[in-house]
């Protein structure tokens, strides 16, 4: 705690601020009238302190050692002050504490937006991993789409390849059919000339027979 001159500041204020200075976090309380006791303190607040969306968390033990200090500071002054200034002293101390209830409402509104913050956060990641498995998703539907456009062409090719087999077999069987009709009409042929092979050689046998009778009996043949 240090002295320092406040004569030159009204009656019954009180004046609190808080600054950053190089990373380090000081709450500063200033009160009239209390030059005998020193009234100005800075406190340190460093790792007490949050810093979330602009506003400063107290830590609440904190807060209650600025209460205490403060009151401590009333019933020291009970006994070197007036009535007058000592009632200008409780005057300062409800304003001190009022300010203190509004440094705590601002710690739970500070530690609601960091609650909130860490919501949204996690939301934020939610809805990217949720973006991921989408996009993983459309990749394996393209996938699966060029996969599906191979197996239709190989498909097609099959069928394709299957059709010209068909007609190969049409073909072949008809060849085939030809080919067996061809046979029946050889065979046929054969057996035409196989009888007229027989009816050739039974007339030679006939016309030899005739001629032997012929020249057995003495025929002349005159020219």
């Amino acid at each position: 705690m240090k002295t320092t001159n406040l004569a030159d500041k009204p009656s019954g204020k009180i004046g609190i601020s808080i600054s950053n200075e190089n990373g380090t976090l000081k709450l500063t309380c200033s009160m009239a009238n209390s030059v005998a006791l020193g009234m100005s303190d800075t406190f340190v607040l460093g790792a007490k302190t949050v810093w979330f969306a602009g506003i400063y968390s107290v830590h609440l033990t904190l807060l209650n050692k600025i209460a205490l200090r403060s009151s401590a500071h009333l019933v020291f002054s009970k006994a070197l002050c007036t009535n007058t200034t000592f009632k200008k002293m409780e005057t300062i101390d409800f304003h001190t504490k009022k300010c203190l209830n509004q440094i705590n409402v601002l710690a739970q509104q500070s530690t609601a937006i960091a609650q909130e913050t860490t919501a949204t956060q996690q939301e934020s990641r939610t809805f990217a991993r949720k973006s991921d498995l989408v996009q993983q998703r459309n990749e394996i539907h393209a996938k699966v789409d060029t996969y599906a456009a191979h197996v239709s062409e190989t498909l097609a090719n099959v069928t394709s390849t299957h059709n010209k087999l068909t007609r190969t077999t049409v073909t072949g069987n008809r060849l085939v059919t030809q080919m067996n009709e061809v046979a029946v009409q050889l065979r046929q042929s054969y057996a035409t000339l196989s009888l007229n092979a027989q009816r050739m050689t039974t007339l030679a046998t006939s016309v030899q027979q005739t001629a032997g009778t012929s020249i057995e009996s003495g025929s002349v043949i005159s020219k």
